[in-house]
């Protein structure tokens, strides 16, 4: 058998595959799974990390992708909302960080408690919150989150809560992993905080509690390479955050693959619920949009560098571009799901609206708990005056 044979052999078995595989996509037989590769982790005081070939079902890859285009066109609606004043206050958009959420709550239990910052709008919504109790609480209306009192930077929900004040997500994130050791709960806390805070002071201060006494915290930072509006080459003298102390391990992921986060935070979470104490995460992504909505974004990055982010940096099509190469989905089959994502968005913005706005009254409830009038001290609250007597 001559060589130009082997060849002619060899192009039809290529060809007779290529066909199957065709005909059977569009059968709509579509794989149940596939394997993925991943980018290479960067490690920490650590032998040896994720895996970087990942496995995905279909069920999950249809589920990622419906969250990932639902957080961003609810974003994109925020954005309106804001810009037409129907938001108030601070407002920070999650546009470029989708991946985050999605494949950290992809890697953890109900159970687990998570403590999060300000860009908190997609972190809310896998933990479970629908649309409409998210803008309910933008628009500040009793059907919201918090009642319509907390706004944007005061999002809650089950297992869930947030802090504005930056660092403060750290300290507080420690405190939860100390009352799971405490009553030795089979679950980690998570503590979310961003590059510009990773420098706070009490950020290591919780990072030298939590290896004392072996807290089950991954520490979660998410580095969108701008702190506010400073870049993190001006902000930090240190430009990676996983190996920021030497006393605790960490890992450097792809922040732009949730398949990468989702295997990154299901190590780091086996790692915890082992006993080896507390673990740093730090998900290196870009934030598409200005600090808030209203902060003039051109100042610090040109919008040659935000163009180019976009376009290698988007989870949104690069997950895209993954489920239809292997199959786990066809065009047709995302279009519908994208109809579905926007028809959600846009019903839970239409109920939003037309929830109630809380009474005045409201404003002194839910404020300070409220003991009995033995246990009341004086200027606890706007009505009591008497002495702790």
């Amino acid at each position: 058998m001559n060589v130009v044979t082997i060849t002619l052999r060899r192009k039809y078995h290529l060809f007779k595959n290529a066909v199957f595989f065709l005909a059977k996509r569009s059968a709509g037989t579509a794989p149940a799974e596939a394997k993925f590769r991943t980018k290479e982790y960067h490690l920490h005081l650590l032998e040896s990390g994720p895996s970087t070939l990942v496995n995905l079902t279909r069920d999950d890859a249809l589920k990622f992708y419906r969250q990932m285009i639902l957080i961003r066109k609810m974003e994109e609606e925020i954005d309106k909302l804001y810009i037409e004043e129907e938001i108030r206050g601070s407002c920070h958009n999650c546009m470029g960080e989708e991946a985050l959420s999605i494949g950290v709550e992809g890697a953890i239990e109900p159970g687990d408690l998570v403590m999060g910052g300000y860009r908190n709008h997609g972190w809310v919504y896998t933990r479970g919150l629908s649309v409409r109790e998210i803008i309910a609480e933008l628009l500040g209306r009793k059907t919201g989150c918090a009642k319509g009192k907390g706004g944007s930077m005061h999002l809650q929900a089950h297992n869930f809560l947030c802090t504005p004040i930056l660092g403060s997500q750290v300290s507080v994130g420690t405190g939860f992993a100390f009352a799971l050791k405490y009553r030795q709960a089979n679950n980690v806390a998570l503590a979310v905080y961003g590059d510009g805070a990773a420098n706070q002071g009490q950020v290591y201060e919780s990072f030298n509690m939590a290896k004392l006494w072996d807290l089950p915290v991954i520490y979660v930072c998410e580095n969108n390479q701008v702190a506010m509006n400073t870049p993190v080459s001006r902000a930090s003298a240190s430009t990676s955050f996983h190996n920021k102390v030497n006393f605790i391990p960490g890992i450097q992921a792809d922040g732009a693959d949730v398949l990468a986060v989702r295997e990154a935070t299901r190590f780091c979470r086996e790692y915890c619920l082992a006993g080896k104490g507390p673990i740093i995460l730090e998900l290196v992504c870009y934030r598409f949009k200005p600090h808030t909505i209203r902060f003039p974004g051109h100042v610090y990055r040109s919008e040659q560098e935000v163009q180019k982010a976009r376009e290698t940096l988007d989870p949104v099509p690069l997950f895209t571009q993954r489920l239809l190469a292997r199959g786990l989905a066809d065009e047709a089959t995302l279009k519908d799901i994208d109809l579905d994502a926007e028809k959600e968005v846009r019903q839970g913005i239409e109920a939003a609206r037309s929830d109630p706005i809380p009474h005045t009254r409201d404003a002194f409830t839910d404020v300070y708990f409220d003991p009995p009038m033995e246990f009341k001290v004086r200027g606890c609250d706007s009505w009591t005056m008497h002495d702790a007597m």
